[in-house]
């Protein structure tokens, strides 16, 4: 990992190890992730658009946020 303007950027193994894990979890089991970051941001910082893009369908899907 790398910290770019204080975000922790991932690197490729770390893509696929996160999108792995969310892939197992999905319509299988909860998932809590907790986080400062807007959506938009997470593309950033996961690096790579396809890859964000699944683990953000997965996890947006029957998505409930607390505030």
């Amino acid at each position: 990992m790398y910290i770019t303007e204080n975000l922790v950027n991932l690197n490729q193994q770390q893509r696929l190890d996160l999108m792995e894990i969310i892939e197992d979890r999905h319509a299988k089991a909860s998932a809590i992730i907790a986080s400062q970051l807007l959506m938009a941001s997470w593309y950033d910082v996961i690096g790579e658009d396809t890859i964000a893009d699944a683990i953000l369908d997965r996890l947006s899907m029957d998505l409930t946020e607390s505030t």
